[in-house]
């Protein structure tokens, strides 16, 4: 029994090394996912074929079944770029300012709606009064950031990244924002 496993290992090993044989260094390294861009330059990996761009807010906001949310700092702070509806009934849009480049996307999907699947150094909760955020970056700073409030996703992902005060800055703001809206005042 015990030769079977070992003729059984030393085949995958085998067929391991078959399968590299003959590959050029480019396909042997391993795929990695490429890095969300707030600028939509090269880095992203658009799926702009199965998204929907829209002129104006309004107009994206007028094809899908729920209220959209944006955290007032981006309309104030930021210039507004181009506005999709992505698969699933997600908006998403590209906001441009002086010190960072932002995605906003908002919607009713599962988990995680940012588009954006690097693989960061560092992912953390990060506790915003009734709200829990994760967080991802690398060197202490992040890059995206999503949480579920009023029964809805959000996600940002951030060009420059930002720091961890920042972050809860954001969201408490937004959540006062959301508070506000949902009591009528």
């Amino acid at each position: 029994m015990r030769k079977n496993w070992i003729y059984l290992f030393a085949m995958i090993l085998m067929l391991i090394a078959i399968n590299y044989i003959g590959r050029t260094p480019e396909e042997s390294e391993a795929k990695v996912q490429p890095e969300v861009s707030a600028t939509g330059g090269a880095g992203v990996q658009a799926d702009s074929e199965t998204k929907e761009e829209f002129n104006t807010i309004e107009e994206a906001k007028r094809n899908v079944n729920f209220d959209i949310n944006i955290p007032s700092f981006l309309l104030k702070e930021y210039a507004r770029g181009k506005v999709f509806i992505a698969p699933g009934q997600i908006i998403e849009i590209h906001f441009y300012g002086s010190n960072n480049q932002i995605i906003f996307r908002t919607g009713q999907g599962l988990g995680n709606i940012s588009g954006d699947y690097t693989l960061y150094e560092n992912e953390e909760n990060i506790e915003c009064r009734e709200l829990t955020v994760k967080a991802k970056g690398n060197d202490g700073a992040f890059s995206l950031i999503y949480f579920t409030a009023a029964d809805l996703k959000y996600a940002m992902s951030f060009e420059k990244p930002v720091e961890r005060q920042e972050v809860i800055d954001i969201v408490d703001n937004f959540s006062d924002e959301l508070s506000l809206k949902e009591g009528g005042e």
